[in-house]
């Protein structure tokens, strides 16, 4: 897991142990809220598309 970069840690064979690495906080950035943005974004716009598509037609179409 070391190897494939899944865990950020060194192997120190000479005293037989494992030292992690210190995580960095992906939370305190920006680049969450970003994506979550996007995401709810998109969604809100989906939305409200599908809500245009599903109305009624105009009533001067009826008269026909």
């Amino acid at each position: 897991a070391i190897r494939d970069g899944v865990i950020e840690a060194s192997i120190n064979h000479e005293q037989g142990y494992v030292q992690s690495r210190d995580i960095v906080d992906v939370y305190t950035t920006r680049e969450p809220m970003n994506a979550f943005h996007q995401r709810i974004e998109f969604c809100l716009k989906v939305h409200n598309e599908s809500v245009k598509a599903m109305r009624y037609p105009p009533k001067k179409y009826q008269e026909e």
